[in-house]
């Protein structure tokens, strides 16, 4: 079981890190232009997700990000797509442009359900990863290593030349649509069918992060590096909130932490904005820091 959470956590993160990799080449961007990232959208009949957007004048680019090492091959005629191992086996993957065609189709839908001005949208193909070595067959220009973003863009610029809106215009369609997003919500704990006696309880030290810390004198104290931290049970309840909900009683806030009743109490109380029911009942909201 620990073995499929930690793959799953492994790829989560892989492509977290390769989108926001690109931060440091947005800065090469023409700023009168809007970014979305990490858009992701709930309409009726579909849903659909953009690692970036950004909403330019002329036009607007969706970037699908990919976040993979080593020598990828990319057939343009047959679509297919390879990464290659160390020992020269691969694995096969399905097109990246289909995906971002469709990611296309739904936004221009979209806009046109809201009323606006649908520019010309282009999409873009980004191997973040800084081992990546691309070998396409054929002609891709949209194909590209993080490096090349600029200048991509730049050429883009160059190619749509006509100018659909001003930026308070720009701004009001990506209002429109960061309204329009909605987080996808996920319950590891359930999806993974993890029990409750599988999660350690104990606060964890915030320094070292290898010894669960004990609570002496109002404060957290770590038996290995012998750091101390007033705050420590705020990250465990974090993670408690994340695993298991948003509400907290005295009795799982004890075990939980591993502290006494009235330890408990007086860490909800000044931890906890809001809460229902009287002493022995009480349900305590953890909000989200």
């Amino acid at each position: 079981m620990y073995q499929n959470v930690l793959n799953r956590y492994r790829r989560e993160k892989s492509g977290y890190d390769g989108e926001r990799s690109l931060n440091y080449y947005f800065n090469f961007l023409p700023q009168n232009a809007v970014f979305l990232h990490g858009l992701r959208i709930e309409e009726m009949q579909y849903t659909f997700q953009i690692d970036h957007l950004i909403l330019f004048p002329n036009f607007f680019l969706i970037i699908e990000v990919k976040n993979k090492a080593g020598l990828i091959n990319y057939n343009s005629e047959t679509g297919v797509l390879k990464c290659f191992n160390n020992d020269g086996t691969y694995k096969r993957y399905d097109d990246p442009f289909i995906q971002a065609r469709i990611q296309r189709f739904k936004l221009k839908k979209l806009l046109q359900q809201s009323s606006f001005t649908v520019p010309p949208i282009h999409t873009l193909v980004v191997f973040s990863h800084q081992d990546a070595v691309l070998e396409i067959e054929g002609h891709q220009p949209d194909l590209i290593i993080s490096q090349r973003l600029p200048w991509r863009v730049s050429e883009l610029e160059q190619k749509y030349s006509t100018t659909y809106f001003e930026k308070d215009e720009l701004i009001k369609v990506g209002k429109m649509l960061k309204n329009r997003h909605k987080p996808k919500e996920e319950n590891i704990v359930e999806e993974c069918h993890i029990k409750r006696e599988h999660i350690r309880n104990g606060v964890w030290c915030t320094n070292c992060k290898k010894f669960i810390m004990k609570r002496y004198k109002r404060n957290w104290h770590c038996p290995s590096c012998k750091h101390k931290d007033d705050y420590a049970h705020l990250k465990a309840l974090e993670e408690y909130r994340l695993m298991f909900g948003e509400t907290i009683k005295n009795s799982e806030a004890r075990e939980f932490l591993q502290v006494s009743k009235d330890v408990a109490r007086r860490l909800l109380k000044t931890t906890c904005s809001t809460y229902v029911g009287d002493r022995k009942s009480r349900v305590y909201r953890l909000s989200q820091t």
